[in-house]
């Protein structure tokens, strides 16, 4: 019997050694491997760009600190053939986080004082389920020779204060499959733990913006794809609207799709769904009840090429590789539950792969798959065509002419009439002088036209295009944009100066005047803000123009219906006063304009 008892600690191990090598089978076994090995590495690096512990203490003496933010960086790729090496359990996989926030601890030593202090903290009966868990054996090698240096670059954000490994079979699937896989642990701007926050997403974003770079040293491959969960699957929205470098994008069961979260983030800069161009596949629970995870930021981005695929179950953990195993370990599944929660795991890993190969690598497509024991729907959109950045079209003029570019702005101002009001008059009209000193004159003038187009009734922009009509001996264009140049700013020397020289008698401003009979319509006090407001007023027969946080009133001469004049030789009166009206004619608004900038306000509303 005394026999007996020294076995039976070893008895224990290997039962549970069994379960688990059951349980981890069977996901295998649903979700076997591509032709590479999977290859592990670790690094250790600082993002210098961002502190992290502070550099001083609270008596104003300094820690000595180590200098950046600590990026514990987990790398899964393609690995050349293994002879004898033997791949990492899961118990490995949590002693590495002994050194995510602190790089002092990871000697071995340091990884088993950590693995014990994690046990020690659980209460017994869950002891031995994280046992049966750490026993397992991932499909990962450590530090295997890497197989080769183009593969595509997958970037993957953890839920929030989880590790890397928190989907480690699905890291281990795209890396056996040619992906570089690259995580980092989820954690706070200045602490371990993350804060439910808004903010913990963008500095997750930013983690993962440091992963990209860092992931370039080993690939020559540009392309890359974000895959996050849960509030990761918020983080990886964010930094594919700021990086228009991602091609792809993937998004399990992501806080976005959270009421609480959506309502959060709507209020903020990061909600910008109309910015991504990135293919977009977003995989949520619910399909019953899809207003349980509203999928408003999906409904919203239009253009990029976008999925969404809905399973018929209302568990968050299914999405995660590791909370599912240690699940599978203490909660009570039937043979036919843990089947078709592993099958459903395998099935959305797949749709993953089909997707990012579809996207990066062009292969395949990505189609519904066939119907499991968990259902689930499939939804699929193409994008609107993707209008060019605004501030893009100048280089494009200089680099592929304007004749290229203008009929790509037709087809743009087809589906986005406004587009062309999104152009900057500024560097439109900085483009054609660049262009007459590269002797293309006729491009230069066509620029200025869509610059007029793009900002109307600007006097600067039509004072260009007379000097240069001039120059080709157009005179009679010339003289209409004088003409025009004045009209929109009627003290103009220049103008008068040119007009002069050619003869060509010109409006003095001061011979053109609304009817005093129409000018009460226009008195009154417009809001600018809750503090601020301007006054129109009469006085000695003059019109002014009030300011409560000006000096001094304005002289206003008013020139035309829409367009009063200061009478003023002061530079910060150097503006025009446009009006707004009701459909019955009475004033509505004022915006001012300024004569030097162009910049026109915002509305004043007349109380």
């Amino acid at each position: 019997m005394q026999n007996n008892k020294k076995f039976l600690p070893l008895i224990i191990v290997s039962i549970a050694l069994f379960y688990s090598q059951i349980s981890i089978a069977s996901f295998h076994q649903a979700l076997p491997l591509g032709q590479y090995k999977v290859g592990f590495k670790l690094f250790h690096e600082y993002d210098k760009r961002r502190s992290f512990a502070p550099k001083y203490d609270y008596f104003g003496e300094e820690t000595f600190s180590p200098i950046g933010r600590p990026m514990q960086v987990a790398m899964w790729y393609p690995g050349k053939s293994i002879a004898d090496k033997k791949p990492l359990k899961y118990r490995d996989f949590t002693a590495f986080t002994s050194s995510e926030v602190d790089f002092a601890r990871q000697a071995k030593g340091e990884r088993e004082q950590h693995i014990n202090s994690l046990l020690n903290s659980l209460p017994d009966r869950a002891k031995a389920g994280y046992i049966k868990f750490w026993q397992q054996l991932t499909r990962s090698y450590f530090n295997i020779e890497v197989a080769g240096d183009n593969f595509p670059v997958v970037l993957y954000a953890p839920p929030m204060n989880s590790s890397v490994h928190d989907n480690a079979l699905l890291c281990e699937y795209l890396a056996s499959h040619g992906y570089i896989v690259v995580s980092v642990a989820a954690k706070g701007e200045f602490t371990r733990l993350q804060q439910q926050l808004v903010n913990a997403a963008q500095v997750q974003a930013l983690d993962l913006a440091y992963l990209w770079e860092f992931s370039q040293r080993f690939t020559r491959n540009k392309k890359v794809a974000v895959i996050g969960y849960s509030l990761g699957g918020l983080s990886n929205l964010i930094f594919a609207n700021k990086n228009k470098d991602v091609d792809a994008v993937v998004s399990l069961d992501s806080s976005i799709m959270s009421q609480g979260w959506l309502e959060d983030v709507q209020t903020t800069s990061y909600y910008q769904p109309s910015e991504l161009t990135a293919k977009l596949l977003m995989i949520s629970k619910n399909m019953h009840q899809p207003s349980i995870n509203p999928a408003d930021f999906y409904q919203q981005v239009i253009f990029a090429d976008k999925w969404l695929i809905r399973y018929d179950h209302n568990t968050h953990y299914y999405f995660s590789s590791e909370q599912l195993l240690l699940r599978m370990q203490f909660d009570q599944f039937s043979a036919d539950d843990k089947k078709a929660i592993i099958d459903f795991y395998a099935d959305m890993s797949r749709y993953v792969l089909e997707f990012l190969d579809f996207s990066l690598l062009g292969k395949g497509d990505v189609v519904a798959h066939e119907q499991q024991a968990i259902k689930h729907s499939f939804e699929q959109v193409k994008a609107n065509k993707q209008p060019l950045l605004p501030e893009s079209i100048t280089g494009l003029i200089i680099k592929k002419g304007y004749q290229y570019v203008r009929p790509i702005l037709q087809d743009i101002k087809s589906y986005m009439p406004d587009y062309i009001g999104r152009l900057s008059w500024r560097n439109l009209n900085t483009t054609a002088r660049e262009l007459v000193q590269r002797g293309r004159v006729d491009e230069a003038i066509s620029t200025l036209e869509l610059s007029l187009e793009a900002f109307p009734h600007w006097y600067q922009t039509h004072v260009m295009l007379a000097d240069l009509m001039l120059q080709k001996g157009m005179k009679k264009q010339a003289v209409t944009h004088y003409q025009s140049a004045l009209k929109d700013h009627p003290t103009h020397q220049a103008s008068i100066d040119a007009l002069t020289a050619l003869g060509i008698d010109y409006l003095v401003y001061k011979q053109r005047f609304i009817p005093d009979e129409e000018l009460d319509k226009y008195i009154g006090k417009y809001i600018v803000d809750e503090q601020r407001f301007r006054k129109i007023y009469r006085e000695n027969g003059s019109l002014f123009l009030f300011s409560n946080y000006w000096d001094k009133p304005l002289k206003l001469w008013p020139y035309e219906n829409n367009l009063f004049l200061i009478e003023s030789d002061d530079g910060q009166s150097n503006m025009q006063i446009l009006f707004q009206f009701n459909e019955d004619g009475t004033v509505a608004s004022l915006k001012t304009r300024g004569l030097n900038s162009g910049r026109i306000g915002d509305v004043n509303v007349k109380e």
